[in-house]
């Protein structure tokens, strides 16, 4: 309301509409008539948008959930008064069986932000077992999650005997609720100009049997390097009965007491055999032709995505055959790695807490550059060690092996990375002796970070960090804000992120910066144009390292001559950023006063 004139927006998980200005002076029943409308709608709920499939509980069912707690998770009284405060009863489908469950505790996982998938993770308890479920906005052009555990399960009864493997999320059921309750899916992609309907969401709700933990909350890094070589082997799983997962994030590798496992295949693609059994399993839905579109796609979530996909994004080539491929997900699964051990071990970096900021802050262009920067300022330098990680032989020889394969896999002649290849390097670093014991993950600082007109960031202690998108208003009365106008805020560190705070999911346009931490999901091969080949922008060289030596010819010197100026860069010190850019700001002060001596 401005005045005597106002406006009408209406909000879901695909974005916003609004009316045309009105004056609400000359006809005052517009608001009562409003307000009847929404708490009498046509749907069950005290208000349009209740969600009727959860409620409170009852004083019989809080204490039938405080006495199971007490037996499954050993609570104590006070411990049980924490836990089941914001209980809620939750609908949900469980082998075939509609059923309730019980929330309790603080979600595992929770997105914040408005628009996007809203994916929110919780402990549950569905008879006397203990599972986790995930409630999540999917658009309606992706293939339901479920359908993807379906075709790997299809893959595991006919090889595997029918035993679950370790390494994947037991799915043990999903629902999607736009199938029961109209209310459930979203209308604002469809009601913009020029609107497509199949990018508006609808809410699914999935369980699982596994319950976790974050990565960030490991009792040793050896559980770490576990976690992580398990979800590996899953992705391999999956991989071999043709499902693609293509987002490896924090939050899509989970940590179990004696290992790890890898969920959320909301962004997957069907590859090879996926498809055949796909068709076999859903004979009436989408073409092989369709599905296929999906692979050209760039996903991932930010911090974590390949160099590959981020040229791609910086530099988008519609004639490019660019496809997310197995090395893409591998070389996310180095980049997690990378990322907890940076935020949460003791190692030697110069930059201390900054150092993760110094690998993935920066808009895609930066990270693109300065990811590059990482490997191969190690394989053409002459230190011993990529990251030497404090007293911890094995997980440094780790890091150093995977680095080059990751460096092999962008050269010029490059040699993709294979599970064959990740999974062997970390065998022989979890069989390796002089592991630390109770090295349990570092309480993480949030580096300070502020603005150099000169050199960009420098480092310093903590800020708070704000990820969430900014959406200035449409052009169009009717048209939506997300995907149209979409310019999200960068962050002032994706480094400085929870492993619990939210992917932020926007539809990015092709060139904009991304919110840190983002979610990221836009066409890729049929977008824009890549001025150059992946090939051409990454090294030929390999570091010997502990666990195994080799070398190629050396980079040309134009471009080491640019590496070597960016660690330069990142090498600087704060203090010594901060005095060149108040050297410089002086001298054009002086020029300014010169040239105007009235100001």
């Amino acid at each position: 309301v401005f005045g005597k004139h106002a406006r009408i927006f209406r909000v879901d998980r695909s974005g916003y509409i609004f009316t045309e200005a009105f004056d609400w002076s000359r006809n005052r029943t517009v608001f009562p008539e409003f307000y009847w409308r929404l708490y009498n709608g046509a749907e069950d709920g005290r208000v349009l948008g209740d969600d009727t499939t959860l409620s409170e509980l009852s004083g019989g069912e809080r204490k039938e959930l405080r006495v199971k707690l007490s037996k499954i998770m050993g609570y104590s009284s006070m411990n049980l008064d924490e836990a089941t405060a914001m209980s809620r009863r939750v609908q949900v489908h469980v082998n075939g069986e509609m059923t309730s469950a019980f929330t309790f505790g603080e979600p595992i996982f929770q997105s914040t932000g408005l628009w996007g998938r809203g994916t929110r993770v919780d402990r549950v308890v569905i008879g006397d077992q203990v599972c986790v479920m995930k409630d999540a906005w999917r658009q309606k052009c992706r293939m339901p999650e479920h359908q993807f555990y379906e075709v790997i399960r299809d893959y595991i009864e006919e090889n595997a005997g029918g035993e679950w493997p370790a390494g994947l999320s037991a799915w043990m059921g999903s629902l999607t609720l736009s199938d029961i309750h109209t209310d459930h899916q979203t209308i604002t992609a469809a009601l913009r100009p020029k609107g497509d309907s199949r990018l508006d969401r609808c809410h699914d709700r999935s369980v699982f049997s596994s319950v976790d933990t974050t990565l960030d909350n490991f009792e040793s890094t050896q559980q770490l390097v576990k976690a992580i070589r398990d979800a590996i082997a899953g992705h391999e799983i999956a991989y071999n009965a043709g499902v693609l997962h293509r987002d490896v994030s924090a939050g899509n590798v989970l940590l179990l007491p004696k290992g790890g496992f890898l969920l959320d295949f909301d962004y997957s693609t069907l590859v090879d055999e996926g498809f055949a059994r796909f068709q076999k399993l859903f004979p009436t839905e989408q073409e092989e032709e369709e599905m296929d579109k999906t692979s050209k796609d760039i996903t991932g979530t930010y911090p974590f995505m390949s160099i590959a996909s981020l040229t791609q994004l910086c530099e988008p080539d519609p004639e490019s055959s660019f496809c997310h491929s197995t090395t893409d997900d591998l070389q996310g699964f180095y980049w997690l790695l990378l990322w907890v051990i940076l935020r949460h071990t003791e190692h030697k970096h110069i930059l201390g807490s900054g150092a993760c900021a110094s690998v993935f802050d920066g808009d895609v262009a930066d990270v693109m550059r300065k990811k590059k920067t990482w490997v191969f300022k190690w394989v053409t330098s002459n230190r011993r060690h990529c990251i030497e990680i404090t007293n911890n032989p094995p997980l440094t020889a780790l890091v150093d092996e995977l680095t080059n394969i990751v460096s092999d896999s962008i050269s010029r002649k490059p040699i993709p990375a294979t599970h064959e290849s990740f999974l062997a390097a970390f065998d022989v670093a979890l069989e390796s002796t002089g592991w630390p014991v109770d090295d349990k993950a570092l309480k993480f600082e949030l580096p300070y970070i502020a603005e150099d007109k000169k050199f960009g960031m420098s480092f310093g202690v903590d800020v708070d960090v704000d990820a969430d998108a900014t959406m200035p208003p449409p052009s169009h009365p009717a048209s939506a804000g997300l995907g149209d106008n979409v310019r999200p805020r960068a962050s002032r560190s994706n480094s400085s992120r929870s492993l619990n705070q939210p992917n932020v999911d926007p539809l990015p346009i092709a060139g904009s910066p991304i919110a840190s931490g983002s979610h990221v999901s836009t066409a890729g091969g049929s977008q824009g144009k890549r001025k150059r080949e992946q090939s051409e922008d990454a090294h030929p060289t390999r570091r010997p390292s502990k666990m195994r030596a080799g070398a190629s010819p050396a980079i040309p010197e134009e471009e080491r001559g640019s590496q070597v100026e960016d660690a330069q860069m990142t090498r600087r010190s704060p203090r010594t950023r901060s005095r060149t850019s108040t050297a410089e700001e002086t001298k054009g002060a002086r020029r300014s006063k010169r040239l105007n001596p009235t100001t």
